[in-house]
């Protein structure tokens, strides 16, 4: 549902009240500009002080422009959750009266972006929801005392010296002033600057010639000033083009200074905006919010009719205060940032103080791309929202249903708007939830006591790995009480203890999902019918954990391409508290693992084919009917155009026509215009449809012609054929020679002195990356004697054997995997004299003769690699 600047203070009281019974809230955020990630290299990894300053840093600098909040509320009854997904934008607009201005960047690619995706910027001004930052609100209202305050009257005009017309109307404004002081009690209340004057009629004696009839905003600042600092028995009041000056009276000046600070908490709250519901979501304070707001709301309620507006709104607010939803969003350490910047203010400038301060707002806090990639097994595992609500649509439970009033997204997606983007997170988070849940079964743990503590001594900070760097953070203590507390991961979350003899039980804050609900709601949630009730295990590995950053790749052994496929995906965590017991293997870096076979890097060393290959019976009678086709198509050939008659070259032409029957030379003897001209097709395998045979038609055509028009007829001229497409190493079946088998594309071979034959390869060594490696291999092998290009950074293809008695040392390896490289020569040939690797001999073989010599089950693992000709 879209919320509009016209609607939001209708559906505001809706959203708190869904707020108030909601199990958990998702958000989605669209900004302006994000923070540039670090590089790749070592000396720009950074740590999480350093990301938390960078992400701050961008916070600062842009806002957040539309928003995205999808509701969600449980019927356990049903095993049903239903959604709520609310799309707005948020105007960056402050009203102007309250003299506060605020400052708006875009980031070039953010907007492309935007735009690419439909983003209306029209709708950003026109129809955007207003907000007002906690620290903008306090500055507006701390300038607004400070201009009630006379005490802080300036003690000079701003003028300069050199402004010589404002000079001469402050001289004539001082002159009306004192004038008009001088009547003493004869004079007027009042007195107005510039003097009225009749419309039609001319200007009054005491009217100044040099003062405007009307006054400009800069005239009237300076009228403002000089009554300030000359006359503080007087006060000036701005009046449409003049300005009225009256005696100054303490009661009177009291209650307008009074008025105008209601007047602008007024415009505040109204300024306010979103920010109602971001204090609803963080437990704020909503004291402020008119009871106004909820009078639909009232009407449609089921509660005592009898109550007042009033009491109605108190409820209200007090549910919000004590029921706290989870805060649910994807990649939300970037979010929770740009939230509590926008909406609250300056952030701290260490990211344990912004830890404290998030957890104090938000209890619980879910990040399902923490929850997605968490230990799933992969360097490089899905991590797009999309992507993984695509891989969890075939899972049947829960069940999950759009309200019928939310229908904007049933029928169409809107990639990257925030609010189905907000919707993909609630329904993700949902399935992971029931999906995660073998995890973390049902049960609270039991309380653990705490260790009293010497006094004047702080607990000892606890150490925190964090993907490749640590932090350290010191816990922060809360007021005893008979909460239990649920350790989420590395944050203390209270939970409600149903304790009916305390007279304070309720006023407890209650988070959501708390586990007070009855057996048969557990058991749904035990077999992943429900979200799992807090206290589950699922809570301590997944909740209160954000994505921040992943590892560098900065490891030689790994391809540039790799590195940077994998630097772009983002895979560290850091949690929202530093825990006593810290997951450091969570989100670290590639484990190291001792491979259990030798790697080899392999090379695949091919020559392409150079000629076309032979054309079959069929194929060459089509193409030799193609052509006689299209002699029969075309216009005749006017002869007399070309040859003079009865010259020698008509008479040679006319001998060559009764010869041939037409002007072609390779197409046999055929006249496209005779009474037989349909008869133009020929035997399979006729000696004229062989390409040989046309061009030697055309070789002996051409001497003819060169010998008849020679001086010297006692000496043939030959014309040079063609080169044969079966050369001489065809022949002797040279299988070491590259001018053989032209047509085919041929692959090097060598033979180890155990008689194998394989393709090069030779085990990896330390710091090499595969095609490094690889072209060492090949210059090892068959010498440097050879041009080669290798093809790309990526194997195409591998081979695994295993050693049958692998038991024969223990801690040797199990087999060998060869790793191919593609490579091409250029130019060259192999020379194995002086291989570093005891080679006997080679060969250039073509995918039909490797079966011949290579074992069957290695042709099996690299005959695909092959080209079939």
């Amino acid at each position: 549902m879209d919320i509009s600047a016209q609607t939001f203070f209708y559906h505001l009281p809706r959203v708190l009240d869904d707020l108030a019974s909601c199990c958990f809230v998702s958000i989605d955020f669209e900004f302006s500009g994000i923070a540039k990630g670090l590089g790749p290299s070592p000396k720009s990894r950074s740590t999480l002080q350093e990301r938390y300053e960078e992400v701050k840093n961008s916070a600062d600098q842009y806002q957040i422009l539309q928003v995205g909040l999808t509701i969600c509320h449980e019927d356990p009854e049903t095993e049903t959750y239903t959604l709520k997904p609310y799309n707005l934008y948020l105007s960056p607009i402050i009203d102007r009266k309250l003299d506060l201005d605020r400052n708006c960047s875009f980031q070039s690619s953010a907007v492309e972006f935007l735009l690419e995706n439909k983003f209306s910027m029209e709708d950003l001004y026109k129809n955007g929801v207003t907000y007002l930052s906690r620290d903008e609100e306090s500055r507006i209202m701390a300038r607004v005392m400070q201009r009630n305050e006379r005490t802080t009257a300036r003690s000079s005009l701003d003028v300069a010296d050199h402004e010589h017309e404002s000079i001469a109307f402050l001289k004539d404004a001082r002159r009306l002033v004192d004038d008009w002081l001088a009547l003493g009690k004869a004079r007027e209340n009042y007195l107005n600057i510039p003097p009225p004057r009749p419309i039609n009629g001319p200007a009054p004696p005491n009217h100044p010639k040099s003062m405007p009839t009307d006054l400009n905003r800069f005239q009237k600042r300076l009228v403002h000033q000089l009554i300030e600092v000359e006359y503080p028995n007087l006060v000036t009041v701005s009046r449409p083009g003049f300005i009225q000056i009256i005696d100054y009276d303490e009661q009177r000046e009291k209650a307008v200074r009074n008025q105008r600070v209601k007047w602008v908490q007024e415009r505040i709250w109204k300024q306010t905006g979103f920010r109602w519901i971001a204090e609803a979501l963080a437990g704020g304070d909503l004291t402020n919010l008119e009871p106004f707001c909820f009078i639909n709301l009232m009407s449609s309620s089921k509660e005592n009719p009898q109550s007042s507006l009033q009491d109605f709104s108190r409820r209200v607010k007090q549910r919000l205060q004590k029921n706290r939803p989870i805060l649910v969003g994807h990649n939300l350490f970037t979010d929770l940032i740009y939230f509590c910047r926008c909406f609250f203010g300056p952030l701290p400038d260490r990211v344990e103080d912004f830890q404290a301060m998030a957890h104090k707002m938000f209890p619980v806090l879910m990040d399902t791309k923490y929850m997605a990639t968490h230990n799933c097994g992969s360097i490089n595992p899905r991590s797009s929202l999309q992507e993984i609500n695509d891989s969890l649509a075939a899972q049947p439970t829960p069940a999950i249903s759009i309200h019928p009033q939310f229908t904007k997204y049933n029928t169409r997606a809107i990639d990257h708007e925030a609010g189905f983007d907000s919707l993909l997170t609630a329904q993700v988070f949902i399935k992971l939830s029931a999906q995660l849940r073998d995890r973390g079964t049902s049960g609270i743990p039991p309380t653990v006591p705490e260790t009293p503590q010497p006094s004047g001594k702080s607990k000892e900070p606890t150490k925190q790995v964090i993907g490749d760097f640590e932090a350290t953070v010191v816990l922060p203590r809360g007021p005893k009480s008979n909460n239990v507390r649920i350790m989420f991961g590395s944050i203390e979350v209270e939970k409600v203890v149903q304790d009916n003899g305390s007279k304070d039980a309720g006023e407890v804050t209650r988070i959501s999902l708390t586990p007070h609900d009855s057996p048969e709601t557990q058991k749904k949630a035990d077999e992943g019918r429900l979200i799992p009730r807090l206290g589950a295990q699922f809570w301590d590995i997944y909740g209160n954990k954000l994505r921040v950053f992943g590892p560098a790749i900065s490891d030689p052994r790994v391809c540039r391409s790799c590195q940077e496929t994998l630097v772009r995906r983002s895979y560290a965590t850091a949690s929202t508290q530093a825990s006593a017991e810290t997951s450091s293997t969570a989100a670290s870096a590639f484990p190291v693992v001792k491979p259990t076979h030798t790697i080899k890097a392999g090379v695949v060393l091919s020559r392409p084919p150079q000629i076309t290959r032979d054309l079959t019976d069929f194929e060459k009678a089509y193409y030799f009917y193609q052509k006689r086709l299209n002699e029969r198509l075309q216009l005749p050939f006017t002869k007399y155009f070309y040859f003079k008659r009865g010259t020698p070259a008509d008479e040679d032409w006319k001998r060559k026509i009764r010869e041939r029957q037409t002007p072609a030379r390779d197409i046999g003897k055929y006249n496209p215009y005779s009474k037989e001209a349909w008869n133009d097709e020929l035997l399979v395998g006729a000696v004229e449809s062989d390409p040989a045979h046309q061009v030697e038609m055309l070789v002996q055509d051409a001497e003819s012609t060169v010998n008849a028009t020679s001086q010297d007829t006692s000496k043939k001229e030959e014309i040079p054929r063609p080169f044969p497409r079966v050369t001489e190493a065809d022949q002797k079946n040279d299988q070491r020679s590259l001018n053989r088998a032209l047509q085919r594309t041929l692959y090097l071979l060598v033979q180890s002195k155990d008689g194998f034959w394989t393709f090069p390869s030779s085990p990896i060594v330390a710091e090499e990356t595969l095609r490094q490696a690889a072209e060492r291999t090949l210059e090892q092998a068959a010498g440097v004697n050879m041009n080669t290009w290798m093809v790309g950074y990526h194997p195409v293809g591998h081979y695994v054997y295993n050693f049958r008695n692998p038991s024969k040392l223990a801690t040797g390896p199990a087999g060998e995997k060869v790793f191919f490289m593609k490579s091409r020569i250029m130019a060259g040939q192999a020379d194995l004299s002086g291989n570093a690797q005891n080679l006997t001999d080679f060969k250039w073989l073509s995918k039909d003769e490797i079966s011949k010599f290579v074992k069957p089950q290695y042709y099996a693992s690299v005959k695909n690699m092959l080209a079939d000709r």
